[in-house]
């Protein structure tokens, strides 16, 4: 908890402040969609997300998860760490792991680069080919009346049952 708390002392220091100000109104910027609020948690403030599930029985921490930067080294580190451990997990399911616990800022490009810088995961991914379309025959693109040239479908419906019975009157 002590790295995250340096983390966010380093990032977002305006915000801690007004928050602990007790100012009413604050300008956050970027957070205040998240209404912020700081929890004392091992003897440490950390800025987490306020939310209307307050009354939910989810653990705290999916409650209220952890305010963190996207452009931390200890960030990037972190979804690479919980990429791999999910055995290279795709970007929403990535997603869903970091959110148990933390809230990181500009997530979802973030998440995308790792997984598109990610070695295995590009190597094993899958190409898809585009199917190739043989060329037209001359009937086809030489103009011409109206039914000049048709095609009839001479299968029809197929019976599958060979249990036919023939009525006699």
């Amino acid at each position: 908890m002590s790295m995250v708390w340096s983390i966010q002392q380093q990032s977002f220091s305006t915000e801690i402040a007004e928050i602990s100000s007790k100012d009413p109104n604050p300008s956050l910027k970027g957070l205040a969609k998240l209404s912020p609020f700081l929890d004392v948690t091992c003897n440490r403030e950390l800025l987490r997300v306020g939310g209307r599930i307050r009354n939910s029985d989810e653990n705290y921490d999916v409650k209220f998860p952890i305010i963190l930067p996207g452009d931390s080294h200890f960030v990037k580190q972190y979804i690479r760490h919980l990429h791999i451990q999910n055995y290279h997990a795709g970007p929403q399911a990535l997603l869903s792991f970091i959110r148990d616990r933390f809230w990181v800022t500009n997530a979802r490009p973030l998440v995308r680069s790792i997984i598109f810088k990610c070695v295995h995961c590009n190597k094993y991914r899958p190409k898809l080919f585009d199917q190739v379309m043989g060329n037209l025959p001359k009937d086809r693109v030489t103009p011409g009346r109206p039914f000049e040239i048709c095609g009839v479908d001479f299968c029809g419906p197929m019976l599958t049952s060979w249990k036919i019975r023939v009525r006699c009157r």
